[in-house]
């Protein structure tokens, strides 16, 4: 187990992650916009992936092959991870990005696609 992870735990229908068929539900987040976001606070990974409607993310996922020490390391430092590329847009509800918790015990939060703290990853 390796608490501090972030795994996809939904994707939001007709969100910007859904609609590039690149991410599934499982996938591990390592990275948004080249920051390690391993063991990092949900805020700070709330904040990071959110943005205005129109702007650009890029998210950094790791592959299944990666290893647990992958979660401490840059992107720059090994190969098992892939990028994808979201352009943010509102959801149906109008708000930035789609409510999620982080499998806590906390109020739903907006974040895109929706990433739950897992204590498995990898």
């Amino acid at each position: 187990a390796h608490d501090g992870a972030y795994r996809v735990s939904g994707l939001v229908s007709n969100g910007a992650a859904e609609a590039s068929g690149q991410i599934v539900v499982g996938d591990v987040l390592h990275s948004v916009d080249g920051l390690n976001v391993c063991f990092k606070s949900h805020e700070i990974v709330k904040d990071l992936v959110q943005g205005p409607p129109g702007s650009r993310v890029v998210l950094s996922f790791l592959r299944l092959e990666a290893l647990a020490e992958d979660l401490h390391r840059s992107v720059n430092e090994f190969d098992n991870w892939r990028p994808v590329v979201l352009q943010r847009n509102s959801n149906p509800s109008g708000s930035k990005t789609p409510p999620v918790t982080d499998g806590e015990d906390e109020e739903p939060i907006d974040l895109m696609p929706q990433v739950g703290r897992t204590t498995n990853a990898v």
